[in-house]
């Protein structure tokens, strides 16, 4: 029945963030890469897409999921994956957006952030709607004191950059989607596994926000010093780092699916707190 309800209502989240998130606000053209930033009307785009999650994860708890269960988090995180498949990779983004090759960088990676603001709310969404705020939980979010929680959350974004440097492969090589999925689930997933050595934090909250910061961090590097090695500087279309060889959509999703199977198997041991 769990398998069903995540699958379902991440097939709704899905239909719904595709037909009336962005559809309706693009050229048309499916390999455009998938940001809401990157539609006609940005701010209704952004709105559309809280609206979609929000209804994902009432539907998820109307079908029978516990508050604070992981299942709203894991179907939203299906659904947006699931989403930017067949779209354009980072390197069609930053084709896209410096039509001349002698174009100052920084701009397109500014406005990665701003895709990340628009993921937090998703993210705030998904935390209240699926019962994990501290009112909704009764006080369970909070038996983490807040600097066991700080320090899962910094634990996880330092493996996880070491984990996507060493997996995104080489550096001026061609961004593969296959490859940034890999390396950012394996990446966020070793990082919350880590954590389990390093605190006792088993609240989502910290490992939600580990692939925005995360994200965050690697698109101001590459905005204000991110160069690339020498002979590739006259090329537009590589990202200076590892950090954004993911789009925004794709860090947050397979980022919050890596640290969910870790959260689920660490909660099949004790409760969460």
């Amino acid at each position: 029945m769990v398998r069903f309800r995540v699958l379902l209502t991440a097939a709704l989240c899905w239909a719904g963030l595709h037909y009336l998130a962005l559809a309706p606000f693009r050229s048309g053209a499916h390999s455009e890469p998938v940001l809401l930033t990157g539609t006609s009307i940005p701010a209704v785009s952004a709105l559309l897409a809280t609206l979609v999650v929000a209804a994902t994860a009432w539907l998820v708890r109307m079908l029978g999921a516990r508050p604070g269960s992981l299942e709203p988090i894991v179907a939203v995180a299906i659904g947006m994956a699931v989403l930017a498949m067949p779209g354009g990779t980072m390197d069609h983004y930053l084709t896209d957006v410096l039509t001349r090759a002698d174009a100052p960088a920084g701009p397109a990676y500014w406005r990665l952030c701003a895709e990340y603001v628009a993921m937090l709310v998703v993210c705030c969404v998904l935390l209240r709607i699926g019962g994990f705020w501290p009112a909704r939980m009764a006080g369970a979010a909070l038996r983490s004191s807040v600097g066991s929680q700080v320090a899962a959350l910094l634990v996880t974004v330092v493996v996880a950059a070491v984990g996507i440097w060493v997996l995104s492969g080489p550096r001026v090589g061609e961004t593969y989607r296959g490859q940034v999925f890999f390396a950012v689930y394996a990446s966020f997933a070793a990082g919350a596994y880590a954590v389990g050595y390093a605190t006792p934090v088993r609240a989502p909250l910290p490992y939600l926000v580990a692939p925005l910061l995360l994200g965050v961090i690697g698109a101001v590097h590459a905005a204000v010093g991110g160069r690339l090695p020498a002979g590739y500087e006259h090329l537009n279309n590589i990202p200076v780092t590892a950090l954004v060889r993911g789009l925004p959509i794709e860090t947050v999703a397979l980022g919050w699916l890596g640290v969910a199977s870790v959260l689920a198997a660490r909660r099949a041991t004790g409760p969460v707190g």
